[in-house]
């Protein structure tokens, strides 16, 4: 807090800095302006941009340029001066530019020639003065561009200037002009030194624009400065936030994992005892009905008999759930997929007896009422011999449907007790040490994804958390324990 508070007053003091610098120069600038330029002083450097005058002379011919800048951007624009000198007796005639190389820049105007009178050769509300008399371009003469006079008289001089506009980037380089002329019949020319010129390129062009011509260096540091405390001072209160939100979620996952933990404690004594009273029981009745369809399927014994077999345990499985149900128990796993899995499978189950027929359970529910706890496969068999005829009925048509899908049913109900006996010991991890895969072979897969297809239109999202259960569930799992070193 103490290091937020400190960057936040640097960051307001480096503000009002920035904004007194900024009046102080701009201040300091007008000022400047309002009196004039100032002369620099012998010895001082003329500042960046003020090209020196440079002069070449050829006898009793004087030659000046001049470039207005130094360094220019992408798009500005400048111009170039040069100045001739006739000091001889004689007329100079066809005085022209030969060449003009500006490392960097072209000609756009040309203020000598049919330019002269262009508004941009001239200042804002500047009067336009015609050639002197002697040096006018005209007739047929007027269509050369780089003819700069026609003649120059004796002891008379005629400045010439243009605008330059960027042409490619180039480093610094020294500009020059060559200029010819005629004079007693002899044709000269002379080449003249302008100065040394830049043309920068967008990045170099803004990074001098702001270090050098809009803004001094130093308080670009302070702005920099105050930017660097205002964002430190932002990021250590976003630092703090999230301690804080760190600190919550670690004070909510402790909170989580104790109720977590007691949860566990609470229902794994419960689940323990449902699986001995119902779980495991039913599982065991289940395999009795496994047994005769196996038998049935081997073309081992009696068929009826096998039926017959297959029916005792059916009635004696279905007792065992409507039992589990009126004590207020039900499927209660570790996975709740695996708890809709089994359902869907009883289900399942339940369509291929044909009890959705309200007639058909009620019938079944006769035989439940019968049935007791101590009641035996004898019992049934002897009860069969005088029971009501929907009873006897009942038990004929589960032998007629059974010789058609008792192969599938096998597969069905071997998968709803594999899961529920997977689920059953997948509490017993820790004491195990191993939890190992779930035993369902690829004919048993194919018929449980069928199954939780076809429930589906009920449940759509089952089907993907099946396989996302079965994908863990396939996989063995051992308790990684470190081994104890020897004293």
């Amino acid at each position: 807090m103490k290091w937020t508070a400190l960057g936040r007053t640097f960051g307001w003091s480096s503000a009002a800095l920035v904004m007194t610098l900024f009046l102080f120069v701009a201040g300091g600038g007008a000022q400047e302006k309002k009196g004039g330029p100032e002369i620099p002083e012998s010895g001082e450097k003329k500042p960046k941009g003020t090209v020196p005058h440079t002069a070449e002379s050829t006898g009793d011919v004087v030659i000046s340029g001049q470039l207005g800048l130094e360094q220019a951007g992408p798009h500005e624009h400048f111009r170039f001066w040069i100045t001739v000198e006739n000091r001889s007796d004689g007329d100079l005639t066809n005085l022209s530019l030969e060449h003009l190389d500006i490392p960097g820049f072209v000609i756009s105007r040309r203020c000598w020639s049919t330019d002269r009178n262009d508004p941009s050769c001239w200042a804002s509300g500047e009067s336009h003065p015609s050639a002197t008399s002697t040096c006018l371009v005209s007739g047929s003469l007027g269509n050369q561009p780089d003819l700069l006079c026609t003649t120059l008289a004796s002891k008379h001089a005629v400045t010439v200037w243009g605008i330059l506009a960027p042409g490619k980037d180039s480093a610094q380089g020294s500009a020059f002009a060559v200029l010819a002329w005629t004079a007693e019949n002899k044709w000269s020319e002379q080449a003249v030194p302008l100065g040394n010129v830049e043309s920068e390129g967008w990045f170099r062009y803004l990074w001098v624009s702001l270090t050098e011509r809009w803004i001094a260096l130093p308080i670009w540091i302070t702005i920099f400065g105050g930017l660097y405390a205002l964002w430190s001072g932002r990021r250590e209160r976003k630092r703090h936030e999230r301690e804080l939100e760190l600190q919550a979620a670690s004070s909510r996952r402790a909170t989580e994992s104790e109720q977590q933990r007691h949860t566990w404690n609470v229902l794994l004594l419960k689940v323990h005892r449902l699986a001995f009273q119902h779980y495991l029981p039913i599982a065991s009745t289940v395999q009795g009905i496994l047994f005769y369809f196996a038998r049935e399927a081997r073309a081992e014994g009696d068929s009826d008999d096998n039926f017959l077999g297959a029916f005792c345990y059916m009635l004696r499985f279905h007792w065992r759930v409507r039992k589990m149900k009126r004590g207020g128990a039900s499927w209660y796993f570790k996975k709740l997929t695996a708890e809709e899995m089994v359902v869907v499978l009883f289900q399942t189950h339940r369509n291929h007896m044909g009890l959705q027929d309200l007639g058909r359970q009620a019938v079944l529910d006769g035989f439940l009422d019968w049935i007791k706890d101590e009641t035996t496969v004898a019992d049934v068999l002897e009860y069969l011999k005088s029971c009501p005829p929907a009873q006897w009925d009942f038990w004929l048509e589960f032998r007629a449907r059974a010789k058609r899908w008792y192969r599938e049913e096998m597969l069905l109900l071997s998968a709803m007790t594999t899961i529920m006996t997977f689920e059953i010991n997948r509490v017993y991890y820790y004491w195990y040490e191993e939890r190992r895969a779930i035993a369902l072979d690829k004919n048993e897969l194919r018929v449980l994804r069928a199954a939780m297809a076809e429930a589906a239109s009920q449940s759509r999202d089952l089907p993907g958390q099946v396989e996302e259960y079965l994908s863990e569930a396939l996989t063995a799992k051992k308790l990684e324990r470190e081994e104890e070193s020897a004293p």
